[in-house]
């Protein structure tokens, strides 16, 4: 059930699916549009072919079809031509696809591997709940190669994790923005290690610029 403002309403669980997959373009787009890192980025999307990184990739980012990334960037202004870059080792192999109408094409590449070697070619790079502090996921060699200069935006699913990350993120870049994400899943999820702990993803966003 969910409240849309008039009343209680039913959403089914393949609307919840769509909109939970809606939420990533939508994110990525509020980045471009929204947050002060970005802003040279979204000017040279005017004229210029931009490169978008989403590190730590998995087939959850990657289940939106390149026409709903389109849509999602044009519904939010953005003109011009976009490749994202989905990369991560719990990524599933998939075919470079595209879409493009009047003012904007998106094309999105997927890589399954980790993304030391593919982050020097963005210009900007993004990170849906990462995990930066989970003993079981080694950042360290992909956070290292992160270009310095560039806009990176780290979302998190909560705010108690967003503090217990705001450290690594203040040792890899110019924390210059955190904030709610309006554009977060909406769909709550039960924690699998808090009993007590309930969440939405990427609900929060913290952006800035690369100074390692």
């Amino acid at each position: 059930l969910a409240n849309d403002g008039f009343g209680v309403v039913e959403i089914t669980p393949p609307a919840w699916a769509y909109a939970e997959t809606m939420s990533y373009p939508l994110s990525v787009a509020h980045c471009l549009t929204a947050l002060s890192p970005f802003r040279k980025v979204r000017r040279r999307a005017q004229s210029d072919a931009i490169r978008i990184v989403i590190m730590g990739a998995s087939d959850a980012e990657a289940a939106a079809a390149p026409h709903v990334w389109l849509s999602c960037f044009r519904q939010a202004g953005l003109r011009g031509s976009f490749t994202v870059v989905l990369v991560g080792p719990e990524l599933s192999p998939q075919e470079p696809t595209e879409a493009w109408k009047e003012t904007c094409d998106v094309r999105l590449d997927y890589l399954c591997e980790t993304a030391e070697d593919i982050l020097t070619t963005a210009d900007a790079i993004i990170g849906f709940n990462l995990g930066l502090t989970v003993d079981a996921y080694d950042w360290g060699p992909s956070l290292e190669k992160l270009p310095a200069g560039k806009p990176i935006a780290f979302f998190t699913n909560s705010l108690p994790e967003l503090k217990a990350e705001l450290e690594v993120y203040e040792l890899v870049c110019r924390v210059r923005t955190c904030r709610p994400n309006p554009f977060r899943s909406p769909r709550w999820r039960q924690s699998t290690s808090m009993a007590n702990d309930i969440y939405r993803r990427h609900s929060y966003v913290v952006a800035g610029t690369v100074e390692v």
